[in-house]
């Protein structure tokens, strides 16, 4: 909030159609934050950001992944592959956070 180079951000600001092939429907994904902000060249970016444990975002590597799990990386799938597209034609970047990120040292 007071990092001078957030130009404007927003927390579910919009919603982005989706087919959900659990419910077999089209739904509404509401992802987490909007962001503009300047980098330190100056440029000023926008990406909209998902934040997600881990485990609901990838399944290689992991010896046993829960049926919760595995039903919510497949509906993640289908609502970022929308949110990318979204994104691509508003150029803007998409991007999804998980613990390895927000808590790198």
């Amino acid at each position: 909030d007071s990092n001078p180079n957030v130009l404007k951000w927003g927390s579910e600001e919009f919603r982005i159609k989706y087919y959900n092939p659990i419910k077999q429907k089209v739904c509404d994904y509401i992802p987490d934050f909007i962001i503009k902000y300047k980098d330190r060249n100056g440029l000023i970016f926008t990406e909209v950001i998902e934040i997600k444990p881990k485990s609901h975002t990838v399944a290689v590597g992991r010896k046993k992944v829960s049926t919760y799990d595995k039903v919510q990386l497949v509906i993640n799938h289908a609502k970022w592959t929308a949110a990318k597209a979204f994104c691509d034609q508003h150029k803007v970047k998409f991007r999804v956070l998980t613990e390895d990120e927000l808590f790198r040292r």
